[in-house]
């Protein structure tokens, strides 16, 4: 089984400790950060990745950077298949989608966003797969992943200002779905590997 591992990014750097990532505030005057919900669908995916088999390492310090080396260092120690997330939540006002954003050069990160696409929006949300680059809009989503010699992908399962998105994936069950849904790409990917 591939170690996996997920990355809370958005939180945990020592000259960023207030960045939060995107916010929305719902209808009741609540804020909600994307930090804290991605650290929810996260814990999800963990456990799930626990109840198949899956050997999994949560990361939350450090800058990206520093975060890479150790992902870097940790795929060496394991000597295995090791498969690294960026885990964000996306904003921007008329986001209809969630999206596996995947280095233009990997085509296994390639093969493991189409996975992704294909399980995750079995949970009722469209997915694009979008390869990114150092040199055009996709730059801030390459940065996340810029440097990881496993195969990386950064991960924006939702748009936390879309109602719908939200109905979805702020609830426990939504979560456990997504989580479930995410785990099922991976068996397909490591299958289609073997």
């Amino acid at each position: 089984m591939p170690l996996i591992i997920l990355d809370r990014q958005h939180v945990g750097q020592i000259r960023r400790l207030q960045s939060l990532g995107a916010s929305f505030v719902d209808d009741d005057g609540v804020r909600h950060y994307e930090s804290t919900e991605t650290g929810l669908y996260i814990h999800e995916i963990e456990l799930e990745c626990r109840r198949q088999g899956y050997d999994v390492i949560v990361l939350s310090d450090g800058s990206y950077s520093e975060r890479h080396g150790r992902v870097n260092e940790y795929a060496n120690e394991y000597n295995g298949l090791t498969l690294y997330f960026a885990c964000h939540i996306n904003a921007g006002g008329s986001g209809r989608y969630g999206v596996a954003f995947h280095d233009w050069r990997s085509s296994a990160g390639e093969r493991l966003s189409r996975h992704l696409a294909t399980e995750c929006s079995a949970i009722g949300i469209d997915w694009k797969i979008i390869e990114c680059r150092p040199d055009n809009w996709t730059k801030n989503a390459f940065y996340t992943i810029k440097g990881v010699a496993p195969v990386a992908i950064c991960l924006e399962p939702y748009f936390i200002d879309n109602p719908r998105h939200r109905e979805i994936m702020m609830s426990d069950d939504g979560r456990k779905r997504f989580a479930v849904q995410f785990v099922t790409a991976l068996n397909h990917y490591t299958t289609e590997r073997t």
